[in-house]
């Protein structure tokens, strides 16, 4: 994955930012709220696919004067090292059927 194969939309009026892989734009997502801010999109193999990030310029106050391609960088390098193995295993293991998998043993 390259930064050219991030999208990036930044909604200034609202300060919301909307990060997606261009791959995964038009497919369905499962949204995760991370807290109260931040929302993590994945994928149906359980790759982290986006972000949709509130309150944007108080969440990353030190990302807020970037260019767009500059966002597209970043996100790139935190995409991929989220998808690393052992990021997806601590995801799998905190999804609600991994929990459900658990307590039906």
């Amino acid at each position: 994955m390259t930064a050219q194969e991030i999208r990036i939309n930044r909604d200034t009026d609202h300060d919301i930012l909307y990060v997606i892989k261009d791959s995964a734009a038009d497919k369905p997502t499962t949204n995760i709220p991370i807290n109260a801010d931040i929302v993590m999109r994945v994928d149906r193999n359980r790759e982290i696919v986006g972000f949709i990030i509130d309150d944007f310029s108080m969440v990353c106050p030190a990302w807020k004067e970037l260019t767009p391609y500059e966002l597209m960088e970043e996100f790139d390098r935190i995409i991929k090292v989220l998808n690393e193995k052992t990021a997806r295993e601590l995801t799998q293991a905190a999804s609600p059927q991994a929990a459900s998998q658990a307590a039906t043993g």
